[in-house]
């Protein structure tokens, strides 16, 4: 890591990171393309060969617990802002409520997931999302969750590896559970990989936090869309503050019906560790993993007066320009618009 620190490629890996960092400050919700994303990943400490890895970590999923449309594993990390650590933390039942917006078949409910083994846990690129996730997001004002214990340092990251498909009568739903939340501060969310898609498929909406939790996104009221998104290229992502907004997913859709189709995709959330008088019921444990071990140390930049006191978008507003009644990543011909890295402030035409 020390040896990273002094190259000239993190130097502008950390210049890139704070122009995201003041962007997402600025409007609550950042999209990144892949191909800008890489060089930043790389700058931080990513391998070039683990790029090719991440493209196959799919093949090592579990069967979802509750649905028959995904697999998945999951790995929980700490984020130590005080020692500047990153720690490996033991398996826990994961557990969405319905007072946390999450109105499924199985909220409420503890759910066990397969394990990130050595083959996400070891990945340098994962490694580095999350301490690029950790520089953008530190110190950003959120709307506190309850039974959350602000007080601490300590960041809990949970990262899902999710591969959805549609296959033979199964539809791949995203997210199934229409409008929700996650029950986290930061929600980020990047696409390793598709095959059989129809343009229409996986399209993410963005809303405000007054749309009713539950509805499909086809239900949904227009005067609060504050957003859509799509990730198509390896890598893309999204991030947005989850308690300040509500989201949905369309279903993954065949565009060959004879054949399967699919959508791999990292999810990963950010949240202060959950305290005894969370409604789950479920504090979390910030206990090292006993089998899995991986603690390493990340460096926090300093942060510019700037980047400390931009107001914050209005919650009532789109924190992008408007374009025929909301803000939008992508055109009503399905062209992209992302903020590319080094260059926020002005959307940049991306084609298809």
């Amino acid at each position: 890591m020390f040896q990273q620190t002094q190259t000239p490629e993190f130097f502008r890996a950390v210049a890139e990171a704070m122009e995201l960092r003041q962007a997402y400050l600025r409007d609550g919700c950042i999209f990144i393309k892949g191909e800008d994303l890489i060089p930043i990943l790389l700058g931080i400490g990513a391998r070039e060969e683990d790029f090719n890895k991440l493209r196959k970590v799919s093949h090592y999923l579990d069967p979802d617990p509750t649905v028959n449309y995904r697999t998945l594993r999951s790995g929980r990390f700490s984020v130590d802002m005080s020692a500047g650590t990153i720690e490996r933390l033991e398996r826990q039942p994961f557990i969405l409520t319905t007072v946390e917006n999450y109105k499924r078949n199985d909220s409420d409910i503890p759910r066990d997931f397969g394990d990130f083994d050595e083959n996400h846990q070891d990945n340098t690129v994962i490694q580095a999302m999350v301490v690029l996730k950790a520089w953008i997001t530190q110190n950003i004002p959120v709307l506190p969750r309850p039974g959350l214990d602000y007080e601490k340092d300590t960041v809990l990251t949970e990262i899902f590896n999710v591969h959805t498909f549609t296959d033979q009568g199964i539809q791949g739903y995203p997210a199934l559970e229409g409008v929700h939340q996650d029950g986290s501060d930061h929600t980020m969310t990047v696409i390793l990989g598709a095959s059989n898609v129809t343009p229409d498929s996986g399209i993410t909406f963005v809303h405000a936090r007054d749309e009713i939790t539950g509805v499909q996104h086809s239900e949904t009221r227009m005067e609060l869309l504050k957003g859509r998104y799509q990730h198509r290229d390896f890598l893309d992502t999204l991030l947005f503050k989850d308690n300040s907004t509500k989201h949905s997913v369309t279903p993954v859709y065949a565009l060959d019906k004879s054949q399967p189709s699919y959508r791999d995709m990292f999810v990963i959330f950010s949240r202060k560790p959950r305290s005894e008088t969370h409604l789950s019921g479920q504090p979390d444990s910030l206990k090292a993993h006993e089998k899995f071990k991986l603690k390493f140390p990340i460096w926090l930049p300093p942060l510019p007066e700037s980047h400390t006191n931009a107001q914050p978008h209005s919650e009532s507003q789109s924190p992008f320009s408007k374009k025929e009644g909301f803000s939008t990543l992508m055109s009503p011909d399905s062209e992209v618009l992302s903020y590319r890295a080094g260059k926020i402030g002005a959307p940049v035409l991306v084609g298809s």
